[in-house]
């Protein structure tokens, strides 16, 4: 069986607009956002396709130069800074199917209920029009050229990961972020006592 491999696209940080920011703060930034493509000899499967117009058609850009036949696409969970772009995906890919596990797709729909009120907000003109959801994975395995690729449910979370046993490869979806402290030192503790300020105040 062919090795398998897998690459990582990271989207770059954007502004996101909001009306509670702390008095010491001119802007809040949202958290980085990656996909990422398990490869085969000559397929492959995307994992977590993004949220914006532009971070999707740069993802499909990206996919498509690596050559590969794009199989499915698979969502860790439901937030839809991970899979608002997967209608383009599926529009330039047409032949890959879109997979999540059942409570994950039934979380997809409750964040696509709230796009124009939570998301678009938050970014403006950024969030597609088309939301298509994935179909729920039958069991928690599918392949890719032989290489099972596992949805495991973590439980303290409403995330998934996606587990590739031949890579050694876990993509954990927002179970984990690297260096969170360094990326956001000012703005979560500072937004924090806002908040729990501005609660305490009534």
């Amino acid at each position: 069986m062919p090795a398998a491999s897998y690459d990582v696209f990271l989207a770059e940080q954007l502004p996101t607009t909001v009306a509670d920011l702390p008095p010491d703060l001119d802007r809040r930034m949202w958290s980085p956002i990656s996909a990422t493509l398990v490869q085969g000899e000559r397929d492959a499967v995307l994992v977590d396709p993004l949220m914006t117009v532009d971070q999707a058609d740069a993802l499909v850009e990206w996919v498509a130069a690596k050559g590969k036949r794009l199989t499915a696409v698979y969502v860790t969970h439901g937030h839809g800074d991970h899979w608002f772009g997967l209608a383009a995906v599926l529009r330039r890919f047409p032949l890959a199917r879109a997979l999540a596990l059942p409570a994950a797709v039934e979380h997809m729909r409750e964040q696509a209920a709230v796009a124009s009120s939570f998301w678009e907000p938050r970014f403006p003109g950024q969030i597609p029009a088309d939301l298509v959801l994935a179909s729920p994975l039958a069991g928690d395995t599918f392949e890719l050229a032989g290489h099972v690729l596992r949805a495991v449910p973590l439980g303290h979370t409403d995330t998934t990961c996606l587990h590739v046993p031949d890579l050694d490869l876990v993509i954990a979806g927002d179970a984990a972020y690297e260096a969170m402290g360094a990326l956001h030192s000012g703005r979560i503790n500072r937004g924090a006592l806002w908040g729990s300020a501005r609660s305490a105040k009534g």
